[in-house]
């Protein structure tokens, strides 16, 4: 089995100290829904960092098998269903078309880029920088 093409996406780390993925112009949806799900800021009630704890759940989620929830952010949620991550609004009900679909071994990769980024950056002692939008931990569950 080949590894998924990866190559058109981009790991880079914003002026604040945020790492982010993006996985090309034509994937939208996902890279919307990979920043408000898999944030590499820490978890809400610990002292705002950079963070792969968002990133790692998901990969968890990814790596159990049959169909379920593997994340809600503010805006967004990612499900597996048939072997496939589906995309969609959280104001969207369950059983409507999802707005994207992406292969689990590609959002795999990509989460797993980022998240190489994340430790890399935190093993040089990277921080966040003190902007107060730079501090402020999402609002997920």
């Amino acid at each position: 089995m080949s590894s998924p093409d990866t190559s058109n996406w981009r790991i880079w780390t914003d002026a604040s100290g945020l790492a982010w993925a993006d996985p090309g112009d034509d994937q939208t949806s996902l890279r919307l829904a990979i920043e408000d799900c898999a944030s590499t800021l820490s978890p809400r009630g610990e002292p705002p960092r950079l963070s792969t704890y968002w990133i790692d759940r998901l990969l968890s989620g990814l790596d159990r098998p049959g169909d379920r929830y593997l994340a809600h952010g503010n805006l967004w949620v990612m499900t597996l269903r048939d072997q496939v991550i589906e995309l969609r609004m959280d104001v969207d009900p369950p059983t409507s078309d999802p707005l994207a679909v992406v292969a689990v071994d590609e959002l795999a990769c990509g989460l797993h880029a980022l998240r190489d980024e994340v430790v890399a950056r935190l093993a040089a002692g990277h921080t966040l920088d003190e902007r107060h939008w730079s501090q402020q931990n999402p609002l997920l569950s």
